[in-house]
């Protein structure tokens, strides 16, 4: 057993670890605060946690799939009232969601939209928080100057059924496609997730028969394989990533038993790799569609999770959160991970994991400032690194991600590092619940969620 320990920093808790290449362990003090064995759970203060009560009825946190559908776009005024005005930095703006695009007008708590920042003037980030609650820390995309960027977004809704969104500086334009929604206690039933080891179901670099060319469609079976059931799936979380492009377009991923719908999952240039995470739904003969607009691709297909209408226990329900930055490796003490090196991120409440409520967690995970080609991967700790990429970068390149991840047992994510130097920044938007977590006699469970609180490990 490696001896831990924990430090207090005013109003959040981290532990380091630090594990050399070999496997060899070894503490890592930090810069300042008191030092207690993780074994001490006595020895931790107990402070305020936001405390989250959750109705034990069949609709709560269940997800429902819409037909892809534009709800907000700058460019031509879409989603505020035909005016076409380019987002500006450092003023908000309020986007209705609920009653918008197949979302439902009433019992939403949160939304799944593809966003798409596009013409930015300079470099920057964009937030997209719930409408009436302070802007947060954390962001969703990260961008330079005339790079279009997209990103799967899942965020909380105001009590309005709005978003909010902001940008750094200068200008940009935004897109929001909204792909579907997760209920409140009185909303429609749907389906609950399921996060598996991340696993590879295609790669076209390795003797598939392509590259995909322009207009050219590929279908994947995505039941069956990968952790996956064959039976009883009604969608999917893949990790979609588009390389070696040889023009700009776009990539639409969508059910086999649709016409091709008018959006895009992922957009690209000539030369440049982009990861995107897609939620789809699986029809009955468990095939989804990938198209390429325009030039040739290679496509690197990863599923990291299913979702079912499984209700024989309460797990797969969305617990929305406030988004809340987890860790940032430029400002916290450790600096940017090393090649082949992972750092993990344990979650806990009050010194409790979540584990005993909670099986995956939803983060925007952001690389930056990276020095080589490379990827990288995050996955349920204290496991060995999968053969499945959450990132892609080159170097220089500043890469944002949604990722859907199954903790360990104990409650322990971790973030592999391929190549070079690179930073880390990892915000958290929710999680799902898993099979302990049962209601209480009275009707309900309730989840203490550590919304500003994480144990932060370092192994690599």
């Amino acid at each position: 057993m490696v001896p831990t320990v924990v430090a207090h920093f005013g109003s959040r808790w981290r532990l380091v670890i630090k594990r050399s290449a070999q496997g060899f362990f070894a503490a890592v003090a930090l810069l300042s605060g008191t030092l207690f064995m993780r074994n001490a759970p006595a020895a931790m203060a107990v402070s305020d946690v936001p405390h989250v009560a959750v109705a034990a009825v069949d609709s709560y946190g269940e997800y429902t799939a819409v037909t892809p559908a534009r709800v907000f776009d700058t460019r031509d005024g879409t989603g505020q009232f035909g005016v076409a005005a380019a987002l500006t930095g450092g003023i908000s703006r309020d986007v209705q969601i609920t009653g918008q695009g197949g979302v439902p007008a009433t019992n939403v708590s949160s939304v799944v939209m593809n966003v798409t920042v596009t013409n930015p003037t300079s470099d920057g980030w964009l937030r997209v928080w719930p409408s009436g609650t302070q802007e947060p820390s954390a962001s969703n995309l990260n961008f330079v100057a005339g790079q279009t960027v997209p990103n799967l977004v899942t965020v909380q809704l105001g009590a309005n059924g709005a978003v909010s969104v902001s940008t750094l500086t200068g200008s940009v334009d935004v897109i929001f496609d909204a792909v579907g929604s997760y209920s409140t206690e009185a909303g429609a039933p749907g389906g609950r997730f399921h996060a598996t080891t991340p696993a590879r179901l295609l790669d076209t670099r390795n003797g598939a028969g392509l590259p995909l060319g322009q207009r050219s469609a590929l279908g994947l079976q995505v039941m069956g394989v990968g952790g996956v059931p064959a039976t009883g799936v009604t969608g999917v979380a893949v990790n979609v990533t588009v390389t070696e492009p040889t023009s700009a377009g776009f990539l639409t991923v969508w059910p086999s038993d649709v016409a091709w719908p008018l959006a895009s999952n992922l957009n690209f240039v000539a030369g440049i790799t982009v990861p995107n995470l897609v939620i789809v739904r699986v029809p009955a003969n468990g095939v989804i569609n990938f198209l390429n607009s325009a030039g040739s691709l290679h496509l690197i297909v990863d599923v990291v999770g299913w979702y079912d209408q499984d209700r024989t226990t309460e797990a797969g329900r969305f617990i929305p959160m406030e988004p809340w930055r987890g860790f940032d490796t430029r400002v916290d003490p450790f600096g940017a991970l090393l090649p082949h090196e992972a750092l993990q991120l344990w979650f806990n409440d009050r010194g409790v994991s979540w584990t005993a409520w909670l099986g995956s967690v939803v983060l925007n995970v952001t690389v930056t400032a990276t020095t080589a080609t490379g990827f990288l991967s995050v996955y349920p700790g204290n496991q060995a690194v999968p053969l499945a990429s959450s990132l892609n970068f080159v170097p220089g390149q500043t890469v944002p991600n949604l990722v859907m991840v199954a903790m360990s047992s104990e409650g322990d994510v971790d973030f592999y590092n391929s190549a070079g130097n690179t930073h880390v920044v990892v915000d958290c938007f929710g999680a799902f619940t898993n099979e302990s977590a049962t209601p209480a006699p009275a009707g309900a469970f309730a989840l203490n969620l550590a919304q500003a609180r994480a144990r932060l490990s370092v192994t690599g």
